[in-house]
């Protein structure tokens, strides 16, 4: 998504034609969350900010752009939503959707890091990996 702001319009038409949106990198600080969950009536989100609260002073970001992830879900689904984890960097989420026919599917929105061949890339992927197995 690049920026809540940005990616406002494109998540308007995703809107359009689908029932479940995961979202990532909308930058969003803790304070601003409300404005991907309630972002349209007809929807309900879930979402996470990776923004450290000493990196947002005055409203203001400081250092490199803060990711975070989000799950968009068409309310006439009827699905009950209960979170089994969030991972602490939030690039990573584990959501369990439970249907009214009360069949249940484990949703993994993940944001993998960019592809990269550094230690760093490394790292990152299989901590995903090892939250997901875990």
């Amino acid at each position: 998504m690049f920026d809540f702001n940005n990616g406002l319009s494109a998540l308007s038409d995703l809107c359009s034609t689908g029932d479940i949106i995961v979202v990532e990198e909308h930058w969003l600080p803790p304070h601003d969350l409300d404005k991907l969950s309630n972002f349209h009536p007809s929807f309900e989100g879930f979402c996470w900010s990776a923004a450290m609260c000493e990196k947002v002073q005055d409203g203001i970001f400081r250092g490199r752009p803060f990711d975070g992830l989000g799950v968009v879900i068409r309310k006439s689904l009827g699905l009950r939503v209960t979170v089994l984890g969030v991972m602490s960097n939030c690039r990573c989420a584990i959501l369990n959707f439970t249907f009214p026919s009360v069949y249940s599917v484990i949703v993994i929105a993940v944001y993998f890091p960019h592809c990269g061949i550094s230690c760093d890339y490394a790292v990152e992927f299989s901590e995903c990996l090892g939250f997901i197995d875990h």
